[in-house]
C-alpha cells in the first residue's frame, strides 16, 4: 500500500476556494481504480490548516493520480491559495494490516 499525509496552510482568505479545489479532486479521485481513501481534514483550531491522508493499492496508483485531469487542475489552482508550500510524509501502515483491512469510503 501506498499511503501519503499531505500537509497545507491555506490563506485565510483562501478557505472556500481551497476546500471546493480539494473536494472535486477528493471526490474524483475515488473514482480511480487504485485510491482506497482520500481523506481531507481541517484543524480545529487553526481552520487554515488542512491535513490529506491518501490511500492508494500501489505507489504507480500515485503516478496515475497525478495524471488526471482533476489532480492538474487542483494543482495548476492550489499554490496560490496556500501560506508555503504544501509537505508531505510517506507512511507504511502497521493497524490496519494489509490492503484487504481497508475499505473505500461510499460517497
Amino acid at each position: 500500500m501506498f499511503i501519503i499525509h499531505v500537509y497545507l496552510q491555506v490563506k485565510e482568505d483562501c478557505i472556500g476556494r481551497f476546500k471546493e479545489i480539494t473536494l472535486d479532486n477528493a471526490q474524483n479521485t475515488l473514482k480511480e481504480p487504485g485510491a482506497i481513501r482520500f481523506d481531507v481534514f481541517q484543524n480545529q483550531d487553526d481552520p487554515t490548516r488542512f491535513t490529506f491522508v491518501e490511500i492508494y493499492k500501489d505507489p504507480s496508483d500515485i503516478d496515475h493520480h497525478k495524471s488526471t485531469d482533476h489532480y492538474n487542475r487542483w494543482a495548476g489552482a492550489v499554490d496560490e491559495l496556500l501560506v508555503q508550500p504544501r509537505s508531505r510524509d510517506i507512511m507504511n501502515n502497521v493497524f490496519p494490516a494489509g490492503q484487504d483491512a481497508w475499505t473505500r469510503p461510499e460517497l
